[in-house]
């Protein structure tokens, strides 16, 4: 084998290297990039069961979403919007149960659940 065919062997040889060095690399970034991925996943999904886990809700037979708007209350939200059978107090006790408030406060463009109905077991007070 004369000197340039040897290089030239020599040559495909390093080029054949490099291609499956580089193909481990590609193969690696791909696997750290799907690990990435799975774990972000999973990072959500327990972000969103923590999240829904400290808001009890009451079944009701039907609710409607009510954007608060400045000035509201839970007082003026639960008048506007009457469950039949239940006080003004009663209403706003069962929109602040609905939506996970303790202290009753809301906040302005807060989105909550206001039911359309009395959920069963819930005793009206005359």
């Amino acid at each position: 084998m004369n000197a340039t065919c040897l290089e030239q062997t020599t040559s495909r040889q390093e080029r054949r290297h490099a291609m499956a060095v580089r193909g481990t690399a590609r193969r690696r970034s791909i696997n750290i990039a799907e690990l990435v991925l799975v774990r972000s996943v999973a990072v959500l999904l327990v972000l969103a069961t923590i999240a829904t886990a400290g808001s009890p809700a009451v079944r009701t037979a039907g609710s409607t979403t009510v954007r608060v708007e400045a000035g509201q209350t839970l007082w003026s939200i639960a008048r506007a919007h009457p469950v039949s059978g239940l006080t003004t107090q009663q209403t706003v006790d069962l929109i602040a149960r609905t939506n996970g408030l303790s202290d009753g406060a809301v906040a302005v463009h807060e989105c909550l659940q206001v039911p359309l109905e009395r959920p069963d077991g819930l005793v009206a007070s005359r």
